[in-house]
């Protein structure tokens, strides 16, 4: 059976966890927010690739691959964060609110990288 938790790690406070049966974090590789943003700069990047066969604007290309880009950077920000959360508490066990907060403050200075 799989419980879910309330997080303040790397997905936001609030957010929401999916925990093994042992108690630790599901792998990441079953995060459906992960694999959700990857499908839709999937789909965006199959709509980019037709915009180049039917001869678009270079400008309006250049500004979608903008976005796609800066998508599949948010998506590897997601899975770096999640993964240090991850082992962290698989080293230490379980971590307390204070030190969740202090964590979540460290994801969101590494979301500027």
């Amino acid at each position: 059976m799989v419980s879910i938790a309330r997080s303040h790690g790397a997905r936001g406070v609030g957010a929401r966890i999916a925990f093994a049966p042992e108690g630790l974090p599901l792998s990441h590789v079953t995060d459906k927010q992960l694999t959700n943003r990857l499908r839709r700069a999937h789909g965006h990047l199959a709509t980019i690739i037709t915009m180049i066969e039917a001869n678009r604007d270079g400008l309006v290309i250049a500004q979608q691959m903008r976005a796609v880009i800066a998508a599949l950077e948010k998506a590897k920000t997601v899975l770096i964060t999640d993964h240090i959360e991850h082992h962290l508490e698989e080293v230490v066990g379980p971590l307390a609110e204070e030190t969740r907060q202090k964590l979540a403050r460290l994801s969101d200075i590494a979301k500027l990288l």
